[in-house]
């Protein structure tokens, strides 16, 4: 009988009805269970008529429910409600899971043509945030920082993000793995431009060039695509494009396998960026008004494109 009460009351507790005190009885299959379910309420309702959203928040709550029932009476130990660590710290792979949940949800409303790209991008950001609510910086593993930096990236928490990632950068440093130290330090140069902190982006970006060759592909892919983004427009736009130049040399210098399948995708692609790469060159110095530097950016890409052979 104690194990089909306490079904009763994950039941009323999925519907919102139950207290606080109920709700942290669960244990972590019902947490799962219960965030899974708000996850998908959450992006299946948004931008709907109301009685669109009542009937499908509806069919995602009693799909929770008939979760529950499934489960099983065999629940584990309940937290203690008193331990900070129950509630500071979300695991790593419960926030992936719910996001990925939530990013399905979103996708299928996107293709549906009920919302637009921008719209689902949105509505995922806000559900990244909710999960993302009780998560406390000071608690989690060093050696998981840099994924919950890149959940913090998805709900656009630049603050968050930065503090994870520089956690991140610190923990590859002391273990000397230099693909992460590389990686994350790349993402940490794009939060800090979110920021505006744009002169300490730009010299996080810059400690990156000493990797060895192996591990400089992604330098102007982040340059470009994140990091130069995340700062123009905001009085630097010369700087950036010394920057993207230095990034575009740095592309230069990367060695892979050709004959593998990374090592292929990366050569057909590499003019591809280093095209793009120019361009943005010519345009950020355009755009600054340095027009005799823009006309001289776009003579050294049109000789260093044509120093390279077609693939």
């Amino acid at each position: 009988m104690r194990g089909r009460g306490a079904k009763v009351r994950w039941i009323w507790a999925v519907f919102g009805i139950a207290g606080t005190s109920e709700v942290r009885r669960q244990g972590p299959k019902d947490r799962r269970v219960k965030a899974k379910g708000e996850a998908l309420a959450l992006v299946a309702t948004r931008g709907t008529s109301p009685v669109v959203a009542t009937l499908r928040r509806g069919i995602t709550l009693f799909s929770a429910m008939c979760m529950l029932l499934l489960a099983g009476c065999g629940f584990t130990a309940p937290p203690d409600p008193n331990d900070p660590s129950d509630v500071d710290v979300i695991q790593i792979e419960v926030l992936r899971r719910n996001l990925n949940w939530a990013s399905q949800a979103v996708n299928e409303r996107v293709l549906q043509g009920e919302i637009s790209d921008e719209e689902g991008k949105k509505l995922l950001a806000d559900s990244a945030r909710r999960l993302l609510a009780k998560v406390k910086i000071d608690k989690i593993n060093p050696a998981e920082a840099w994924e919950y930096g890149d959940v913090f990236r998805t709900a656009k928490e630049w603050e968050l993000a930065m503090r994870a990632f520089n956690i991140a950068v610190d923990f590859a440093r002391k273990t000397k793995d230099e693909d992460r130290r590389v990686n994350d330090t790349l993402r940490l140069a794009e939060a800090m431009g979110r920021l505006d902190k744009v002169d300490e982006a730009i010299k996080t970006v810059r400690l990156t060039f000493d990797t060895i060759p192996t591990c400089k592909a992604p330098i102007l892919l982040a340059v470009l695509y994140e990091v130069v983004p995340a700062c123009e427009d905001k009085k630097k736009d010369p700087e950036l494009a010394k920057l993207l130049e230095e990034a575009i040399l740095q592309h230069e210098q990367v060695v892979v396998d050709p004959n593998s399948e990374p090592g292929k995708a990366f050569m057909m692609a590499k003019m591809h960026h280093l095209r793009n790469a120019w361009d943005k060159v010519v345009k950020l110095l355009r755009d600054a008004g340095e027009e005799d530097k823009a006309r001289q950016a776009f003579e050294r890409g049109i000789q260093n494109l044509a120093s390279h052979p077609r693939v």
